[in-house]
């Protein structure tokens, strides 16, 4: 939806009308992004195969530390740990900016999200629904695989940070 969105706010006149549904169908939507640009060196049009997918995974687990914006304040908590901010000073100036952050974040998606609401309805039985899903299949998986890494990684900063 928000690559939808993107495209309608920045495209050419002619196309400013297609509705999510000629979109879906079209040669503009994408098509599992993160994938393509973790493992096709960004190409949308290269054909993905399960071992794309292999590969992404490995590439998020050897060198990205995964925040996640449903795990806001985690995420900080991860990126502290990893990064070893740890004096009082700092503690105090990324927490600040750590809440800045984040009510500034939690203000625009709500904004967002409240913008999709009004303009979409989207069942999870629908054509459109599953016309996305299939198109972006290894991302999802992919998604889901970040989900556990980040879990995984935010144990053991905490499991290091207690026995330190």
């Amino acid at each position: 939806i928000m690559s939808y969105i993107r495209f309608i706010d920045n495209t050419s006149d002619e196309l400013k009308d297609m509705t999510l549904q000629q979109y879906v169908e079209s040669p503009y939507v994408e098509s599992n992004w993160l994938t393509h640009i973790l493992t096709k060196e960004g190409d949308p049009k290269a054909a993905l195969v399960e071992e794309d997918l292999r590969i992404a995974k490995e590439v998020l687990r050897r060198k990205y530390i995964v925040g996640l914006y449903e795990e806001m304040e985690n995420s900080f908590e991860l990126f502290k740990g990893f990064f070893g901010w740890e004096s009082s000073e700092t503690d105090i100036a990324i927490k600040q900016c750590s809440d800045k952050y984040i009510n500034d974040s939690l203000k625009k998606t709500h904004a967002m999200y409240k913008r999709l609401e009004s303009t979409f309805d989207i069942a999870q039985d629908s054509d459109i629904y599953q016309a996305i899903v299939d198109r972006n299949q290894f991302d999802l998986r992919l998604f889901w695989y970040a989900v556990d890494l980040h879990n995984a990684q935010y144990s053991l900063i905490n499991n290091i940070q207690s026995t330190q």
